[in-house]
């Protein structure tokens, strides 16, 4: 008896039991993983009398897969070396296989048995071949079969020029960084990967690491923001990117996604150095007041920027009286002109005003001549406003900050081009530093006051500041054509500049307090309705 066993590889449990059968010819098909019934026969006394006897199987699996045949039990007739019935194992590939004799294999111990064949491909042949001499006992044999996964790869690399990977069931080449597979799926060629122009950064820019203007495999650049004004968040990374084999700018954790430059608040390039007033005042210097915007309306007024689209304002600006009498809100945006980035109001006016989308009122405004409660308003600009020395917002305070609530004694700026000493609107922009004073000062100053025959409203939603009951603080105060302007101190915690009030009014300008919209108070409201726009760092 000759045996013949092939490598092993890794199987799917897939079994076949199967006997000598009646008929002449049999075909038996599995797939992968499934698993085949158990049949048996044996070989009787009037076999020899029988041509059915003499049986054929043809085994077939999928393709990728060959064919391991495993005998368990075989008593096939043998004389004197002599194979007088026989079973012969045959495929397409190798030598056909002559076995006869006996071979018993205990139950359980199949794994131990020598008489294993492997198949060169997805088909297999046995044939039992029977003699016409009368047998002495009854004999036979029983086996199964599995299908089991080619390992292509084991042989001259799959045919791959480079990298053969074996799966079960097939193989694929492919190829080292910097080559592609070429139409024949083995062989690998050299190429030249290449990234395109890299992705514009909005409010930045780019600079390349490596050879200037290279976008090939391996190339590296960073992305930077226009700083003072713009300070980067990157989304996992530092900026820094890189031309992959795939042909795709990536950075060190594999994200295509570019950073993000957000405006800079509250950090002015020449912040404001000393004190001065805007009744009789100092003429600010360029930069001084970045945040600061002119508006122009029914009335004419201030308003601050606090993000690259977005102004914080008195409602009271956008109100106006239709018909003499009847008050009626701004409606139409294109009433509204927006003017920022100088400190020359005429210089201003010659430029084009910023578009606005929409406006935001305070849900609880309502215009009365002695109650300006909730006096705070949104302008949405239509495009995102470029940052600069001249143009920069104001930061809004933390909530929980200790500058969110002005207490009696907090020094702060306002400024704007409202009216003067001489009651004249400004042609420059002027401020004046100022003194929060305590709610029961603001009270004092408003008794027996009346404005329009009404007592004034000071609700916990306003606080003032300016003049002492000494009158220490005379002459420094906001006019009309500042209300809407910001109300500015420095966040010693943070290291900036925040806006913690809104210009709303007052009773005589540089001849008492002035009063202010509590910024603070309003956080939640602006939040809902800015909802969804990128912060300011």
């Amino acid at each position: 008896m000759r045996r013949r066993p092939l490598p092993i590889h890794s199987m799917f449990l897939v079994w076949v039991f199967f006997f000598l059968l009646h008929s002449s010819s049999k075909a038996v098909n599995i797939k992968p993983q499934t698993k085949i019934g158990k049949i048996s026969y044996l070989i009787n006394q009037k076999c020899p009398e029988s041509p059915s006897c003499n049986q054929t199987w043809h085994l077939n699996v999928a393709h990728g897969y060959q064919i391991k045949l495993h005998f368990t039990y075989f008593d096939i007739g043998r004389n004197e070396d002599v194979c007088q019935e026989y079973v012969k194992v045959m495929d397409g590939w190798n030598p056909s296989i002559i076995l006869c004799g006996k071979q018993n294999v205990p139950s359980g111990q199949e794994t131990q048995a020598p008489m294993v064949y492997f198949s060169s491909s997805n088909t297999m042949t046995v044939i039992f071949q029977s003699s016409n001499q009368q047998r002495e006992h009854m004999g036979g044999f029983s086996a199964y079969y599995t299908a089991v996964d080619i390992d292509e790869c084991a042989f001259r690399n799959g045919r791959c020029s480079q990298f053969c990977h074996n799966y079960p069931g097939g193989f694929s080449c492919s190829c080292d960084v910097g080559y592609f597979l070429k139409e024949d799926n083995r062989t690998c060629e050299e190429q030249v990967v290449s990234c395109m122009t890299p992705q514009e950064l909005t409010n930045g820019v780019y600079k390349y690491q490596t050879s200037p203007d290279v976008s090939t495999y391996g190339a590296v650049i960073k992305y930077e923001c226009n700083e003072p004004y713009y300070r980067m968040v990157a989304r996992t990374g530092d900026g820094q990117y890189t031309c992959t084999a795939e042909g795709r700018w990536k950075d060190h954790l594999g994200s295509e996604g570019i950073p993000q430059c957000l405006p800079v608040c509250g950090n002015p390039k020449h912040p404001v150095e000393h004190t001065g007033r805007i009744i009789g005042g100092d003429k600010a210097r360029a930069g001084n007041f970045p945040w600061q915007v002119y508006l122009t309306t029914p009335a004419v007024g201030a308003g601050a920027l606090i993000s690259d689209r977005w102004i914080l304002t008195a409602a009271q600006l956008l109100v106006f009286k239709e018909d003499g009498n009847t008050e009626k809100k701004v409606s139409d945006v294109a009433d509204v002109n927006v003017f920022m980035g100088d400190i020359n109001r005429h210089t201003q006016i010659e430029l084009a005003p910023y578009p606005v989308q929409s406006i935001f009122f305070h849900p609880n405004f309502i215009r009365v001549d002695h109650n300006f409660d909730n006096d705070i308003a949104l302008i949405k600009l239509s495009e995102s406003v470029p940052m600069s020395a001249d143009i920069m917002p104001i930061c809004l305070p933390w909530k929980n900050s200790s500058q969110a609530v002005n207490e009696d004694g907090h020094l702060g700026y306002v400024s704007g081009f409202g009216v003067t000493e001489n009651y004249t609107i400004s042609s420059h922009l002027r401020y004046a530093r100022l003194l929060v004073a305590s709610n029961d000062e603001c009270k004092d100053f408003l008794k027996g006051k009346n404005v329009g025959g009404e007592p004034p409203v000071f609700s916990d939603n306003m606080f003032c500041a300016g003049l002492r009951p000494d009158g220490r603080r005379r002459n420094k105060d906001s006019c009309q054509g500042d209300s809407g302007g910001a109300f500015t101190v420095w966040d010693q915690e943070a290291k900036r500049w925040v806006a913690t009030g809104i210009v709303s009014w007052g009773i005589s300008c540089g001849h008492g307090y002035g009063f202010y919209t509590k910024v603070n108070n309003y956080r939640q409201w602006m939040e809902e309705v800015m909802k969804g726009e990128p912060p300011v760092l």
